[in-house]
C-alpha cells in the first residue's frame, strides 16, 4: 500500500475515501477542480489513471 500510494503521491487514508461513492454522484465542478496547480508529470499520471479505470 506504501508503493501504492507514494506513485500516485496521495496519503494511505486517501487510498481508502469513498465520499465521491455516496449517493447524488459526482458533480462536474468537483471533477473540474482536481487538476488545479497539477505540473504536466501529473497531468499525464492523472491521464493515464482515467484511461485505465474508464476502460
Amino acid at each position: 500500500m506504501e508503493s501504492i500510494a507514494r506513485a500516485l503521491e496521495v496519503e494511505i487514508k486517501d487510498l481508502f475515501e469513498f465520499a465521491h461513492l455516496q449517493a447524488g454522484g459526482v458533480k462536474a465542478e468537483e471533477l473540474e477542480k482536481l487538476p488545479e496547480g497539477a505540473d504536466e508529470e501529473k497531468d499525464r499520471t492523472n491521464m493515464k489513471i482515467i484511461r485505465a479505470v474508464v476502460r
